[in-house]
């Protein structure tokens, strides 16, 4: 594994990333149109992130009152079962069940390792394919549930064949710098969590997290060409980080300044498919409606979550009615964001 120091992080940009395709502006006309559906006279324009290489939106945008024609279910994050009543996204599978849409969380384990909770993974998968066999599913995955979720798609073959679309928001994709370097300060947190509602399991989360095996794991396995694949990235601006977060972010900044508080932007994007958006949120806000009250210094929480995963199964969900998908996205390589913009 390379050594990440502050040097590196002065280096010039990485080179693109070739199998990675360019949706951010259809992803942004969808989700503002979600936006102003709902409320009209709503900025949008502060929520994605906008970088100079993004393009303008040229295409039609999806219709927003379709029927739902695809089923959707949610993998949670590290210790997300720790905090039953702020379920991942649910302020969104709210909104899409009001729409229609069939929703459900997958029953992973909040303290459990990849391996573990990819065979919950692949139960529940198989239990709304059965409920539903005529709806594709779309799997809506946070964090280590996007690890997770990259775990069951290797592991179970069959898996991919019963997936339509894939989304990770804030994944763990290549590990994360905090997992490895800052093990004392995430047990610190773990601590303050009513962890006695967590499972007891196999002891293995934060492991399967850390940038050593997340990087071999990557090197070792291959996702299978299907399913589709999108990626929502968290990038906040200083102004969107909670003070939670503060502590991780100044120890990530020397590596790369533009990150969420937990991953850098990079070793959050899937290694194929499409990137989705930049968004202007923290590693909790994109993801989890926490309580007002301020916990643990999360003090930047609001954030259209439910009209950003709205916007992604829309998308979605467009792809997989087409009759050629693998024309809908530019097929220019990614670039980063410039690393001279504000993070």
């Amino acid at each position: 594994m390379v050594l990440w120091t502050a040097a590196h992080a002065a280096c010039a940009a990485p080179p693109p990333v070739a199998r990675i395709a360019d949706a951010r502006a259809e992803y942004r006309a969808m989700f503002c149109a979600v936006v102003q559906r709902d409320d009209p006279d709503a900025d949008c324009s502060d929520k994605l992130r906008r970088f100079p290489d993004e393009a303008a939106a040229a295409v039609d945008t999806p219709p927003i009152d379709s029927a739902p024609a695809v089923s959707v279910v949610i993998v949670g994050g590290l210790f997300g079962e720790c905090l039953p009543s702020v379920p991942t996204f649910g302020d969104a599978a709210a909104r899409l069940r009001a729409s229609g849409y069939r929703v459900s969380h997958a029953p992973v384990l909040g303290r459990a390792s990849a391996e573990a909770n990819a065979a919950i993974i692949r139960a529940h998968v198989a239990g709304e394919r059965a409920a539903m066999p005529a709806l594709p599913l779309v799997i809506v995955a946070y964090s280590k549930g996007v690890a997770d979720t990259m775990t069951a798609l290797v592991a179970y073959p069959e898996l991919a064949d019963s997936v339509g679309a894939f989304i990770s928001v804030a994944g763990v994709v290549k590990g994360s710098h905090a997992a490895d370097r800052m093990v004392w300060l995430y047990g610190a947190t773990a601590a303050r969590l009513p962890v006695n509602r967590c499972a007891q399991s196999d002891g293995g989360a934060v492991r399967t997290l850390t940038r050593e095996y997340r990087t071999n794991w990557l090197a070792t396995h291959r996702l299978p060409d299907e399913p589709l694949y999108f990626s929502i990235v968290g990038l906040p601006t200083p102004a969107r980080m909670s003070s939670v977060f503060s502590v991780f972010q100044r120890r990530l900044a020397p590596i790369d300044r533009r990150n969420d508080g937990q991953l850098i932007y990079s070793d959050a994007i899937l290694p194929r498919g499409a990137l989705l958006a930049y968004a202007n949120a923290d590693h909790f806000a994109v993801a989890l409606a926490l309580p007002a009250a301020g916990l643990l210094g999360v003090n930047r929480n609001d954030f259209p979550r439910a009209h950003l995963v709205e916007a992604a199964v829309r998308i979605a969900q467009a792809r997989l009615i087409s009759s050629d998908s693998s024309t809908a996205f530019s097929r220019s390589p990614m670039r980063p964001p410039a690393s001279s913009h504000t993070p």
